[in-house]
């Protein structure tokens, strides 16, 4: 497509959308916490499409020395989770699912670069964490287990800043490389995750073979997408919330959502309404 990409990599997408507000970036990919709050600062921003969806690759990992067997012994127990991001959410969800007062959970927040640590040397008893984290403490290790969360949904989105999306067409032109990159690995998985493996080579968790199952790969602005952008922002609104979907908060959700870039590249991949 003629684009001349440079990559800068954080564990962190609310910092790739600090550096997308503050013009360091183009583009920036975030999930759907981070970008909800973004939202309420920028107004500029824009959602373009989703690239990931997983109900699998993010989960409560916890030491059995802790005692933990399900999700009721998390009473009492501390509990690592990075601020501000979708780990939050998924413990407001989980708590609501299992009928747990989340008052009787101590949260311990941590950078990303220390979550894995504080629950290995024994600081907390579980911690929110997605993969490849949780493969490379607990894949062959019996002293781990995790508490699934296949209620959650997690989404990350290409996003934008609207003047950027309309001054110069690239938003577009990325959105069809990266259907091109998607149609590549379809045809050819196995080179496909070899590429990327390279280039995330030296990055914290290891790819073992079962974990590129856990995610749905493709561009998208799905009705799935919408409803969880809708169930967060009520939940930034009010933590207490039920989370029964409003007119407000549908049209909230739907005026950062850009369709035209996509409807140009895949059309049938914008089903929401």
């Amino acid at each position: 497509e003629g684009l001349k990409i440079q990559m800068q990599k954080e564990l962190l997408g609310k910092r790739c959308l600090e550096k997308l507000s503050s013009g360091a970036t183009d583009f920036a990919v975030a999930y759907v916490t981070p970008t909800v709050k973004a939202l309420e600062a920028d107004k500029e921003l824009r959602i373009l499409s989703e690239i990931h969806s997983s109900t699998r690759a993010t989960s409560i990992l916890y030491s059995k020395k802790s005692g933990i067997r399900g999700p009721q012994n998390l009473k009492g127990k501390k509990l690592a989770l990075i601020q501000g991001t979708q780990s939050e959410y998924l413990l407001r969800l989980f708590t609501l699912v299992h009928d747990i007062q989340i008052s009787t959970i101590k949260q311990v927040f941590v950078s990303p670069e220390d979550l894995g640590s504080v629950l290995v040397n024994g600081t907390v008893d579980a911690a929110i964490a997605w993969a490849p984290l949780v493969n490379e403490i607990s894949h062959g290790n019996s002293e781990y287990g995790t508490l699934e969360s296949t209620f959650f949904t997690e989404f990350s989105m290409l996003i934008s800043r609207r003047n950027t999306i309309l001054k110069n067409g690239n938003g577009e032109a990325l959105l069809r490389a990266m259907h091109r990159a998607h149609q590549f690995y379809l045809e050819n998985p196995a080179e496909a995750q070899a590429l990327v493996e390279k280039e995330l080579e030296g990055q914290p968790g290891t790819w073992p073979e079962n974990l590129w199952s856990q995610y749905r790969l493709g561009l998208g602005l799905s009705a799935v997408l919408k409803t969880m952008l809708e169930q967060e922002y009520l939940f930034r609104k009010s933590p207490t919330t039920k989370g029964v979907v409003s007119e407000e908060a549908s049209d909230h959700v739907r005026a950062y959502l850009m369709a035209d870039p996509l409807l140009s590249v895949a059309p049938e991949s914008v089903t929401y309404k």
